[in-house]
Formats: structure tokens, sequence, C-alpha cells
């Protein structure tokens, strides 16, 4: 089922891609406002902030890590030492309790975690599908042509 979508990325609109996304357009259609967070300054808070008709989406965005060396400057040369597909459930679970976290600090706020469409985050959102519907956590896949997808 496709997910209407909120927002449209204004790092889209900066030429710059969101944090972990596979598209530079990836969270949707242009009509509503919203935000990005920058992450090449390592910007705390919440990653894309959407608001439509009263309504206010907070979306926690992972992308699938990479093996290899650093891309950040300050790491570059360093091979990294986990497997992609450990680092991805742990930032699995970090974008869990990062939602969570937004819950209590903005409980009118719709929150979602947003994620490359990739195997290893579908099984995982597959073992965890009945405890993020009662916490209220969405998940918004992404695929390689910036389509989203609940």
């Amino acid at each position: 089922m496709r997910r209407q979508v909120w927002a449209r990325c204004t790092a889209a609109s900066r030429r710059r891609r969101c944090r972990g996304c596979s598209s530079r357009t990836w969270c949707g259609r242009a009509g509503r406002s919203g935000g990005v967070a920058e992450t090449a300054t390592k910007e705390r808070g919440v990653d894309i902030l959407a608001a439509r008709d009263g309504r206010t989406l907070a979306v926690e965005v992972k992308g699938f890590p990479t093996r290899g060396t650093y891309a950040d400057p300050a790491r570059a040369g360093e091979v990294k030492p986990t497997q992609p597909g450990t680092q991805a459930r742990h930032w699995y679970g970090q974008a869990i309790l990062r939602a969570m976290l937004t819950h209590g600090e903005f409980p009118h706020y719709e929150v979602a975690i947003g994620l490359p469409d990739v195997p290893t985050y579908r099984r995982l959102h597959e073992r965890t599908r009945v405890s993020l519907d009662r916490a209220a956590i969405g998940v918004l896949f992404v695929d390689e042509h910036g389509e989203v997808r609940s």
C-alpha cells in the first residue's frame, strides 16, 4: 500500500540528501510544509518534520551502512569494523528509541521512522510490527526510485 506523503524534502531543493536517503526527493510531493535536519553539521533533533491540516509528522531517518571506510572527514581512511547487517540492526534500534523519545517530548506529533527498502530492514520490521503498532510508530520504506511505502 502506498502511503500518502506529507512533505517534500527541503534537502532536495538545496541539492543535499536527507540522512541515509537513496533519493534526493524521498519524502514526497510539493505543497506541504516541512523541514529537514542538516546532517553535515550533525544537527540534533527530528530529521524530518512535516505539517498538514493541523497534524505534525516527525520522522527519524536511517540509511543502510556500507562496507569500507568512513565518509566522515574526521575519520577518513579508517576501516569500518562492523558488518553492514549488524550496523543496520543497531541503527534500527536507535531509530525506534529516537521515535519513542520524540513521542514523549512531543505527544501531539505522529511519529515514524524512515528506512531504505532493503531486506534487512524489512525483516526487522516484520519482527517488530506489533510492538511498533502498539507504540504508534509508523515505518516508511523508501525504494531506489524514491517511492515511499508503509
